[in-house]
Order: C-alpha cells, then structure tokens, then sequence
C-alpha cells in the first residue's frame, strides 16, 4: 500500500526539496532504531511513499534523534 501526496503549493519543486529532506533524514536516523520511509517516486506534482501506520513519537525517538553528533553533517543543513 502506498500513500501519494500531491504539491499544493506554488513552489514547483517542493515535492523534490522534501524528497531530499527525507533521504537525509534517512541517512541520519540509520542504526538508531527509527524508521524514516523510503521514496519510491517523486516529481513535480506528486511524492509516492510506502504507507505509514501513524504512531505517537516518544520521548525515546526524540532522544534517538537527539544524541545524533553528526546530525547537521550527515543531513547536509547547508545544502538545503
């Protein structure tokens, strides 16, 4: 199953900028237990992801993300 969100913003690349923003946040949550989905197709128009059952974030997620060093480097904040 899979969930497709459509770009309902005036900015033409915004799907693209966010597909990004999840491989980074991917490649920073890696081996901490966290499960960031993977794209399967993005375009202008329209971001394909697997489905996602919706969960409450802990504290524990929070603290996962937190104790990420290299989290700025890994996710490339002045690349975006």
């Amino acid at each position: 199953m899979t969930f497709v969100k459509k770009n309902q913003s005036r900015y033409a690349d915004h799907l693209l900028r966010e597909a990004q923003g999840l491989e980074a946040l991917r490649r920073a949550a890696a081996d901490s237990g966290i499960d960031v989905p993977h794209v399967i197709q993005v375009d202008q128009r329209t971001l394909t992801l697997p489905f996602i059952q919706a969960t409450r974030c802990t504290a524990g997620h929070w603290k996962k993300l937190g104790d990420r060093r290299s989290l700025g480097s890994v996710v490339g904040l002045r690349e975006l």
